[in-house]
């Protein structure tokens, strides 16, 4: 993701781009070798789109605050793609931040980088640095050595000397102290959420989340431009932030960059969430369907009749969607005394009826497998409708 910083005379622009993922090896081995290769091709354009967008806004410099690359152990030709695709785009200087998944270590894949040959445009801190990107601006980089330490990385960042009236950017890679991780996931690196203040920067653009974050009005999380997973934190996007000048506040704005979509549902059914309501909120999928991804968890009570029409209905999106998955494990479907209809085979109708009894008596396990059983049935009623089930 990419934060633009800009003087209001135009004497320099600089984009930073934290948490990028430039070149990320996702396999997406869940869709087919057709939708894999669209993802992945979504992944490497991003470069282009990056430099088109630096373009538009005369932006001269783009700042990756790590992760470039998503494993240490990628082969050649994704190095040598990665570099390739920077080096075209003459006209911006791409400064890149090793981060946890590509640490600045002896012998590791910036070595390779190196070897494998790096354009005249693009350069990497593999050490601390004080880099002078405009006579009034220093970006002051703390790039990773190790995937794992207790030392906050950007704590030297408050003893470097700035001569006065220079705009100070800071850039780095990890999880400020309240933020970024779950309380069952300990956060690897650890940066003080203050830091910006502490230490007097204009402005700290960090990277390590996936999506768009604010945690001050000088310090924010971008997000990975190209999202890559199920997330809902905002991903896809861009930061603009100009500064006018030494110690004004940054002006920020948001900028969509993603090509895909990916977003995730919870959705309970009750007397007022039924299913209309769930369409409704799946209304991106429609509108936006080719570059669509969801995955969507239903729970709650919800009639056999109710669960076949809305079978059909996402079969339709399913359709439509680059892909839509719907879990139905957690729906406790009822079967009423006119559901029978639903079949053509009096069979499968007495075996929803049967299923469909109140028994006091199941085993936990005995329970899951009625109600698969009858989420299979109406996988059955709804394909008779429209063709095979898509949705399951």
């Amino acid at each position: 993701t990419y934060i633009a910083f800009s003087t209001s005379k135009g004497l320099y622009d600089i984009q930073v781009s934290p948490y990028c993922r430039l070149a990320y090896r996702q396999e997406f081995r869940w869709f087919s070798a057709e939708k894999r290769a669209l993802l992945s091709d979504a992944r490497m354009s991003m470069i282009e789109r990056i430099a088109n967008l630096a373009g538009r806004l005369d932006i001269e410099h783009v700042l990756v605050a790590g992760v470039v690359f998503d494993s240490p152990k990628l082969p050649d030709s994704i190095l040598r793609q990665t570099m390739h695709r920077l080096g075209q785009f003459k006209n911006v200087h791409w400064h890149l931040l090793p981060g946890n998944h590509d640490p600045a270590g002896d012998r590791g894949i910036w070595d390779r980088v190196e070897t494998l040959g790096r354009p005249s445009n693009v350069f990497v801190s593999s050490e601390p640095d004080v880099v002078t990107l405009h006579p009034d601006v220093a970006l002051l980089t703390a790039p990773i050595a190790n995937a794992r330490s207790m030392e906050d990385p950007t704590a030297h960042f408050g003893s470097i000397p700035v001569r006065e009236g220079v705009i100070r950017i800071g850039l780095a890679h990890g999880s400020v102290q309240q933020f970024g991780r779950g309380n069952d996931e300990e956060a690897s690196i650890l940066i003080a959420a203050d830091r910006a203040e502490r230490d007097g920067l204009d402005y700290l653009a960090l990277g390590d989340w996936h999506g768009q974050k604010k945690i001050s009005d000088r310090t924010s999380y971008s997000g990975t431009p190209e999202p890559e997973s199920f997330v809902d934190n905002e991903p896809g996007f861009v930061l603009s932030v100009a500064i006018e000048r030494s110690g004004a506040a940054p002006r920020v704005e948001q900028h969509q960059i993603g090509l895909f979509s990916w977003s995730r549902l919870d959705y309970s059914f009750s007397s007022v969430a039924g299913p209309s309501s769930l369409l409704d909120a799946l209304h991106d999928v429609r509108d936006n369907g080719l570059r669509t991804l969801s995955r969507v968890k239903l729970s709650g009570p919800l009639s056999l009749t109710d669960a076949v029409e809305l079978r059909s209905r996402l079969d339709e999106l399913a359709d439509i969607a680059f892909h839509l998955d719907i879990n139905w494990d957690n729906v406790e479907l009822a079967v009423g005394s006119a559901e029978g209809e639903l079949f053509v085979d009096a069979r499968l109708s007495a075996l929803a009826e049967k299923l469909g009894r109140d028994d006091q008596d199941l085993t936990d396990a005995d329970a899951r497998v009625r109600r698969r059983a009858l989420q299979l049935l109406a996988g059955f009623a709804a394909s008779s409708r429209v063709g095979p089930v898509h949705a399951d």
